[in-house]
């Protein structure tokens, strides 16, 4: 049995993808891997290499671990958060700063701000 499982991969590799609004062209040209390769990993009906995973990590400047270990739902929002990080580094300042506004508005409110509300 294989320790890694082609399904979360598959859904990891698609959510990766999505987070940063690349086809699977645009994102097989970023990793060097071909398209159809990056459609057969998204599908579950092949399972990458362990050096596909890795190059893939490394093109996102993403920890392999983040990639591939740890509970599905922890290691989606380690690829949302790193998608959303990069997507950051090339807005100005004005526009973090109204999306941080924006992010403020849509939280939830924290448990001690309810309480005393």
């Amino acid at each position: 049995m294989s320790v890694l499982n082609k399904k979360v991969i598959a859904d990891r590799l698609k959510l990766l993808r999505t987070s940063y609004g690349m086809s699977q062209q645009e994102f097989a040209k970023k990793v060097g891997l071909s398209q159809s390769a990056i459609s057969q990993f998204e599908k579950a009906e092949r399972m990458p290499s362990t050096t596909a995973l890795e190059t893939i990590a490394n093109a996102f400047s993403l920890p392999f671990a983040d990639l591939i270990a740890g509970q599905p739902g922890e290691a989606d929002t380690e690829l949302l958060i790193s998608a959303l990080s990069q997507k950051l580094r090339g807005m100005s300042k004005d526009d973090i700063l109204s999306l941080d506004r924006f992010v403020d508005r849509m939280a939830p409110p924290k448990k001690d701000d309810a309480s005393q509300s």
